[in-house]
């Protein structure tokens, strides 16, 4: 099921790009993550409202099991298109999602960015890299395992998404999308940012309850050195991490 707010206003042709948020509630490693408070709000909120600041068309792909009832619940409080699908096959979510799009706005192709709502400081600061790597002729742009893990975005074209979702498909690769199409015949790119470096290759997402005790000590850095300020780009972030020397905080990879 799809719910779409502010349609008079949302397809912009030029950009021709969806946003797709996935989420939902039944983490194993951290049930219920997604309603932890960063900035005074369940951090989904944020990266929503990021998003959408920059891409009229963003959407939460959340599931159709009763778990996920609380997050439609507020989603729909705050006025943020969402739309339920498949809990355990990602691929055939965004699938579906996206055939609800076409079919609203008459589009037969356009780019999608995945944002994954693990990452509490995503926002779409690498976004724009990332959707110019996705020409005609490239199916992916994937991400360099050199990028801080929590900036992690991934590019497609829904026509390459339909084409995947035809393959027979791994359990993994039904899960992560990005799989697939790396381990299948697909034309793939990554995205690679020059700047300057972490010393230690650490995680900036929310997986573990003790990541967000780590984040949360990143979140007070912010509020003290930035004020409230939710959006934080690539390279300032990195910068924050250095200059007080936070590597030693996080989860290591």
């Amino acid at each position: 099921m799809l719910r779409l707010y502010d349609i008079d206003k949302i397809f912009d042709n030029k950009k021709n790009v969806v946003i797709i948020i996935q989420a939902r509630t039944s983490s194993k490693r951290f049930p219920k993550k997604i309603f932890k408070k960063f900035f005074g709000k369940p951090y989904i909120l944020n990266i929503f409202k990021n998003f959408k600041n920059e891409y009229q068309l963003t959407v939460v792909a959340t599931t159709v099991s009763k778990n996920d009832d609380k997050l439609v619940n507020l989603l729909e409080k705050n006025r943020f298109s969402h739309f339920r699908g498949s809990e355990n096959n990602l691929v055939q979510r965004f699938i579906d999602c996206c055939k609800n799009l076409e079919k609203k706005f008459k589009i037969k192709d356009f780019k999608i960015l995945r944002v994954c709502a693990d990452m509490p400081f995503i926002n779409p600061c690498l976004s724009k890299k990332s959707l110019k790597l996705l020409q005609k002729g490239t199916d992916y742009v994937g991400y360099s395992p050199d990028l801080l893990d929590g900036y992690n975005i991934e590019a497609f074209w829904y026509s390459s998404l339909k084409k995947l979702s035809k393959k027979k498909l791994t359990k993994i690769e039904k899960e992560h999308i990005g799989p697939g199409f790396i381990n299948n015949d697909f034309i793939i790119k990554q995205l690679n940012i020059n700047s300057i470096k972490v010393k230690t290759k650490i995680s900036l997402s929310l997986d573990y309850r003790i990541d967000y005790k780590n984040l949360k000590k990143l979140e007070k850095l912010i509020l003290r050195k930035l004020g409230n300020k939710i959006y934080v780009n690539y390279n300032h972030m990195k910068k924050l991490i250095n200059d007080n020397k936070l590597d030693s905080y996080f989860r290591k990879l």
